[in-house]
């Protein structure tokens, strides 16, 4: 799709070339393509389409300085060098861009606030960095608030209020949205249905291991382990995360193990990695 979409924008800039929003399509188009090699972990293709689009992007924003939609894709960016490693950092301060986390969050906050198109996305993102990267419950919940509030019946936007509520150890507000989750569950096709149906276990299975039932987060995580079909990995690693944590609290240390091992080889940017390489180091001093 994108291969066929970009000789298209490309076609219309030639015809346009002072339209701002085809050099934003443009540039979100190639966006679109360092989404795809980031679910395969080509973090050089990640970069190199990043730029790519990032140059139309900017180009974009000098024709029109209130396109605020260009902020989306260089926050998103520049957040992404940031939790990047030191190779690719390099690289990306070769190419011009800032490495910095806070800057790329602020980027994105302004998309989310002033942008024509881009809040949406931005909304979702931010959501994602403040629940799995920060760790920021309030903010989570806050960004994730913006996505319900506009879209009551997307399937996806409220698990991601429901999981920011129960980090929050708010399991009252969480035990009255989960019938809700659960209907959804039932009501969609396969391939949405195992992401969904992922997402509602890994919500009981943080209730579970919040009032210590080990044996109910076990099977859980381990049906997650067994049936995961997502096309990124992230939820997987939790999954083994939080097993490993409750194997520790069990003193089944080798099956804990395994477990943080198994994070690690999903070599993806999510802090569980760090983590579980500490819980390991830990284990076998």
């Amino acid at each position: 799709g994108v291969k066929n979409t970009i000789p298209i924008y490309k076609a219309l800039i030639l015809k346009y070339p002072n339209k701002a929003e085809y050099h934003l399509f443009l540039g979100s188009t190639y966006g679109l393509k360092a989404r795809v090699s980031l679910a395969s972990k080509d973090w050089l293709d990640v970069l190199y389409s990043g730029y790519t689009g990032i140059k139309y992007i900017k180009k974009a924003k000098k024709i029109d300085p209130t396109l605020y939609d260009v902020y989306l894709s260089i926050g998103l960016l520049e957040y992404f060098l940031c939790i990047s490693s030191a190779p690719i950092k390099l690289v990306g301060k070769v190419m011009g861009f800032e490495c910095d986390c806070e800057v790329g969050k602020q980027n994105l906050e302004l998309a989310l606030k002033e942008s024509r198109y881009a809040w949406i996305e931005a909304a979702n993102i931010l959501t994602y960095i403040y629940l799995y990267f920060e760790k920021d419950y309030v903010n989570a919940l806050r960004t994730s608030n913006i996505l319900v509030e506009n879209f009551p019946d997307h399937p996806l936007f409220i698990f991601l209020k429901a999981e920011s509520i129960a980090k929050s150890n708010r399991w009252d507000e969480l035990n009255k949205i989960l019938p809700t989750l659960e209907q959804i569950v039932n009501e969609n096709k396969y391939l949405l249905k195992n992401e969904l149906e992922l997402k509602l276990r890994h919500l009981y299975v943080l209730k579970a291991f919040y009032g210590n039932d080990y044996n109910f987060v076990i099977q859980e995580t381990s049906w997650m382990i067994n049936n995961y079909k997502m096309e990124f990995d992230w939820l997987l690693g939790f999954a083994y995360m939080i097993r490993g944590k409750t194997y520790d609290k069990l003193g089944m240390v080798d099956m804990a193990l395994k477990d943080y091992k198994s994070i690690i080889k999903l070599k993806n940017y999510f802090p569980e990695i760090s983590e579980a390489k500490k819980l390991i180091k830990e284990r076998q001093n």
